[in-house]
């Protein structure tokens, strides 16, 4: 059985419901006991793997409290769709996702524990009762269509949905692959065993990628009514570490499972016939859910929720080590990049601050690196490098200010990244 572990509520606001909309201040407190959240890692510390050209790099930590679980949500537009275990199914909107607001919702007749939405339908797995088909194009009041039942002693777990098939994952009985065609009366359309119980699914193209507990499975699925085992991966060293894969997502060339006390695995998944292990990311604790979205991992453990940056193609080194001596420090490389946008430049530019261990030890060479990579140093993102925004605003993250004092008089107009969060995150992702 896949573990039942809820996410609180505001770990979906972040995690799950909407992510690129999120631009408030994470140490923000709200005054709601309901809904509150703080950042216990306030120093973004830094957790890097790197594996061949691959890096994944922890920006932020959050550690979330609140009432109301949702065990897996999803979203489109303003709506987040929320399977929330014995709470049943809820939709909200999610336009302020710190203050999310119930629209709808519908019993389970038990545990609702996965959702995936396609067009005008919510597709609902529930422990012991399989799948349900829900219409929600009136998202306040959501409607059940159709059912898929599956028999005791197995139960649904896990569900995708693409073109005319639902991929349901069991305990006992893999994958059902259901035509979802006429959704009054969705029907058995193939199945699929799985070695071990099939615990999530994620279908891109013609595969499907399966987490089954101590393997990845993955199915060819170019023909729903026949499925075949195209390959797999073992993940005998996962067990070994005491872990259990029991969630995937899949972008491009890369499958991320959770993988409880093994933390999050990362497949090279380019030859699909041979998956190979790219590199792991330590969670704090057991971790159980993961999602993709805009170059960030979102795990989800029994403490909170990583916050991961995915470098597939990650820099030598870091952008603000402007000496190149390995280590990003404020009174060299944050007072080099302040000299050089007030115009400093030959030897006023690096006298008494360069360092005699770095690669860059010239004004030439300071001045070449900074020309190069000058777009990136617009640290707001208000189209300009200025020294009283960008510059401050690096030296004084590199100083350790962190929240309101790090950005507060420091923003230019125009700006499209304006909160404390959103600049500590990219300033975080160019530290190696």
């Amino acid at each position: 059985m896949k573990p039942v572990r809820t996410l609180q509520l505001t770990v979906a606001l972040f995690f799950i419901f909407n992510i690129s909309s999120i631009t408030a201040n994470p140490n923000l407190e709200l005054n709601n006991s309901k809904l509150s959240h703080k950042v216990t890692d306030n120093k973004l510390a830094k957790r890097e793997l790197r594996s061949q050209k691959f890096l994944l790099q922890r920006v932020n930590k959050w550690s979330l409290a609140s009432q109301g679980n949702v065990v897996d949500s999803v979203s489109r537009g303003d709506y987040g769709f929320a399977a929330r275990g014995g709470d049943g199914f809820s939709i909200f909107d999610i336009r302020n996702p710190y203050l999310p607001i119930e629209l709808g919702t519908l019993a389970t007749p038990t545990p609702a524990v996965d959702v995936s939405v396609l067009g005008n339908y919510a597709y609902v797995v529930t422990y012991f009762s399989g799948l349900l088909i829900i219409d929600i194009s009136n998202v306040r009041n959501p409607l059940l269509v159709g059912t898929y039942s599956v028999s005791m002693p197995n139960f649904g777990e896990g569900v995708d949905v693409s073109g005319d098939y639902a991929y349901l994952t069991t305990v006992l009985g893999g994958v059902h692959i259901i035509d979802i065609r006429d959704r009054s009366n969705p029907t058995l359309a193939a199945i699929y065993n799985t070695p071990e119980p099939a615990a999530d699914i994620n279908v891109v193209g013609d595969y499907a990628y399966v987490a089954n507990r101590s393997s990845l499975q993955i199915i060819n699925i170019s023909n729903p009514l026949a499925p075949f085992y195209q390959s797999s991966f073992d993940g005998s060293s996962i067990v070994a570490e005491g872990g259990v894969i029991i969630d995937v997502a899949v972008e491009g060339n890369y499958a991320y499972l959770a993988a409880g006390n093994a933390g999050l695995k990362v497949l090279d998944i380019s030859d699909i016939s041979s998956p190979i292990l790219k590199t792991n990311y330590a969670t704090d604790d057991f971790a159980y859910a993961i999602k993709l979205d805009n170059g960030n991992a979102y795990i989800a453990d029994s403490k909170g929720l990583d916050v991961v940056k995915i470098f597939s193609d990650p820099p030598i080194e870091s952008l603000w080590d402007i000496d190149g001596d390995g280590a990003v420090k404020p009174l060299t490389d944050g007072l080099l990049v302040l000299r050089y946008l007030f115009g400093f430049r030959g030897e006023t530019l690096i006298n008494s601050i360069v360092s005699s261990q770095g690669s860059r030890t010239t004004a030439t060479d300071i001045e070449l690196y900074m020309s190069q990579n000058l777009n990136d140093f617009d640290i707001d993102g208000d189209g300009s490098k200025q020294v009283l925004t960008d510059g401050l605003l690096l030296i004084r993250y590199l100083f350790g200010f962190r929240g309101e004092v790090l950005v507060e008089g420091a923003i230019g107009t125009g700006a499209t990244r304006q909160t404390a969060v959103e600049i500590e995150t990219y300033i975080a992702g160019y530290i190696l």
